[in-house]
């Protein structure tokens, strides 16, 4: 039984710089319920990485 046939599926847009950002970009996981403290450590890290403020 197929619940969905009558569905048609959305057309997905041409993006022709897709590639280049999933491949060439650095992506940083963050959601609202960071507090301070969480954003300070992630900074922390992200400078000591980097070598920034060494």
């Amino acid at each position: 039984m197929m619940i969905f046939r009558e569905v048609n599926p959305i057309p997905t847009p041409t993006l022709p710089l897709k590639d280049k950002v999933m491949n060439d970009t650095f992506w940083i996981g963050v959601y609202p319920g960071l507090n301070e403290e969480m954003l300070s450590f992630m900074v922390e890290k992200l400078e000591a990485f980097f070598g920034v403020n060494s």
